[in-house]
């Protein structure tokens, strides 16, 4: 007989605090277990709406094996029996985003991800209904590997999760830093790393294209390098001036210097005082 487990739970169970996780066998066939498992949320209150619920966005379409109603509330439900690799991560997630990004996953929907093994942490920080969340899950899997396309990439999707149109320009840098700090002016406790690398990218963009974009740093230049004893961490390496010298910044640390102390490391600060800096040598440039 398969061992059983308690069950865990991850997603949103704010929405529904006193769901008792129902018990899964480990290893059992996905399909009974899923009748089972709707029985027992049944049984809790939940009104089954339809079993393998097919629901579909621009992104693709997706399956979740239960979807029912609580109190009022929408909850899709995955179920998994197996243990946790990559590609259930991937496959969980992917079913998450298309739902997110469908016209029934708004944030009045709750995802619940009911497991007999213990869920991944990456797949615990990316079924809630945060905006900051909604943000990351776009982000999970990006389509860019480039500085540049990392950059729009976390444009288009904060832009949705914000309901609003984001530029890459330093008077957007405020937004983005309230977006991600949130209403507790704190960052956020489960930040990813892909998700991080893509700040830093906007970031980084900010500051190059603002100098590209204006005579006011006539004589500078701005491009991303690869730098860093393995050549993996991208720098933005500024050239020219009167005493045409070059030198680096590193917008990815800078955001990991903000996700971990918030206000005090802004990075419209940052910006700011960087383009003020070349903008100041400019004029003094074209002064001599």
């Amino acid at each position: 007989m398969a061992p059983t487990s308690g069950g865990y739970v991850s997603g949103s169970r704010e929405a529904w605090p006193d769901l008792e996780p129902p018990r899964m066998s480990r290893d059992a066939p996905r399909p009974a277990t899923i009748l089972r498992v709707a029985d027992a949320l049944e049984a809790q209150g939940g009104e089954v709406l339809e079993l393998f619920r097919e629901v579909e966005s621009e992104e693709g379409s997706a399956v979740f094996p239960i979807h029912l109603r609580k109190g009022g509330r929408e909850f899709f439900i995955e179920v998994e029996t197996g243990r946790w690799s990559r590609q259930v991560e991937q496959s969980v997630l992917r079913r998450v985003s298309i739902l997110r990004s469908s016209a029934v996953g708004g944030r009045d929907t709750s995802v619940l991800v009911l497991s007999s093994y213990p869920i991944p942490e990456v797949v615990c920080a990316l079924v809630g209904t945060d905006p900051r969340t909604l943000v990351q899950l776009d982000l999970y899997l990006p389509t860019s590997r480039d500085p540049e396309g990392l950059s729009e990439e976390f444009r288009r999707a904060a832009g949705r999760a914000l309901g609003t149109r984001i530029e890459t320009s330093p008077e957007y840098l405020p937004l983005v830093e309230e977006f991600v700090l949130g209403p507790s002016g704190e960052p956020f406790p489960q930040f990813l790393d892909g998700s991080a690398l893509a700040l830093g990218a906007y970031l980084g963009e900010t500051i190059r294209r603002a100098v590209e974009s204006s005579e006011r740093f006539e004589g500078f230049t701005v491009r991303w390098e690869r730098s860093g004893e393995s050549g993996s961490q991208e720098v933005l390496v500024v050239s020219g001036g009167a005493a045409d010298g070059t030198f680096e910044l590193d917008p990815m640390g800078k955001v990991r210097a903000f996700l971990e102390n918030g206000e005090r490391d802004s990075l419209a600060f940052y910006a700011g005082y960087v383009l003020d800096a070349l903008r100041e040598e400019a004029a003094r440039d074209a002064q001599e």
